[in-house]
């Protein structure tokens, strides 16, 4: 009843737009309220309730997110971009797909119409696809079956693309995924250092790193592997995909954000912060540190690089334009930085930076 009249009230929906919502399965709505109760309730005259006097707090509740995170992501956003993530971040995020090897996205969707797979290019990512067809049919194509699809949201394939050096191939290196998570990005890197590169892979889940184990097994990458402790001296590339707030990927887990607090973002700053200084002591000089995060608070992104930065004049901040090109960077970036945000890149919500140990 809440959510419908919700839905109603601040969101201006009528019972046909409300009714199939309600009719979804979950544990959430009460049972013993019937849909004919429901739409009387929606349909019947109501008053309009008292709006909150500022913008900030009347996005909070249409979009039905924490005042206090919208108020911190108005600090960062323009109004109309700021409307726009907060809507996105509601809706299904859909399923996303990377295109194996990298460069095939035509041969691979071509494909897949041959089996029957309604699927389309997506422009923010050069190997980025999209599948049409509500059906899920496409894991039971041979395209699936054969490893040339890996479910990836667009914004995380960014991240591995701007992990590529300036006007060059990633072929043959060497790269420290230090944070491997599940290992979405570690295949990626993988598919772009082929079989005479290496990736070493690690994280501190052993749960998560098992996950990646097994896809790497399932994708028969001889060139990963997962060294205790990881010998980031030798890597010429390193990926920090640090622990953060997923402020990004709420579209996913929307119970996510009430369960958030400020106090936990300056948590997760902190440890990004101490993540990064670990790290940097063990890079080399020359290689590529690339910091990234699926938030979209300053918090846990621009303000861990720069204040990174104030202290380690070693280091220079290298624009992502220089990898991503002119129209993925219209698309994705902001100043130097990857700031993928839907619904400009569809999905979640995503940042990086690359870092140079210069000296």
């Amino acid at each position: 009843m809440r959510y419908a009249l919700w839905r109603r009230l601040f969101c201006g929906e009528n019972w046909a737009r409300i009714g199939p919502e309600v009719r979804l399965p979950g544990p959430v709505r009460p049972r013993t309220i019937k849909d004919d109760i429901l739409q009387n309730v929606v349909e019947s005259p109501l008053s309009e309730p008292p709006l909150p006097d500022s913008h900030a707090e009347r996005l909070a509740v249409r979009y039905s997110f924490p005042n206090w995170l919208v108020q911190k992501l108005a600090q960062a956003y323009p109004e109309e971009v700021l409307e726009g993530l907060l809507s996105s971040l509601d809706e299904d995020p859909g399923l996303h797909f990377r295109v194996r090897p990298p460069g095939t996205r035509d041969v691979v969707l071509a494909a897949l119409i041959e089996e029957g797979v309604a699927a389309e290019a997506v422009l923010a990512a050069p190997d980025a696809v999209r599948v049409v067809d509500a059906s899920h049919r496409v894991f039971e194509t041979r395209v699936m079956k054969t490893g040339r699809l890996q479910v990836q949201d667009v914004g995380s394939q960014l991240i591995s693309e701007v992990c590529r050096p300036v006007g060059g191939s990633m072929t043959g290196l060497t790269v420290a995924d230090v944070c491997a998570g599940a290992g979405g990005k570690t295949l990626a890197l993988a598919d772009f250092v082929g079989p005479s590169g290496k990736v070493l892979a690690g994280d501190r889940s052993r749960r998560r790193l098992a996950e990646a184990r097994e896809r790497v097994r399932h994708f028969s990458l001889r060139q990963v592997a997962f060294p205790q402790p990881m010998p980031l001296s030798e890597a010429d590339v390193l990926l920090i995909d640090a622990p953060c707030s997923g402020t990004g990927s709420l579209a996913r887990e929307p119970d996510q954000k009430w369960k958030l607090t400020a106090q936990e973002i300056s948590k997760f700053q902190t440890t990004q912060s101490e993540l990064l200084e670990e790290v940097s002591r063990q890079v080399k000089h020359g290689a590529l540190v690339v910091y990234a995060t699926c938030s979209v608070l300053p918090e846990e992104d621009e303000a861990v690089v720069e204040a990174f930065l104030a202290k380690h004049p070693e280091f220079t901040l290298e624009p992502v334009s220089d990898v991503l090109g002119a129209e993925q960077s219209a698309r994705a970036a902001q100043g130097p930085y990857l700031k993928a945000l839907p619904p400009r890149v569809p999905g979640g919500g995503f940042f990086a930076a690359r870092l140079r140990r210069t000296r």
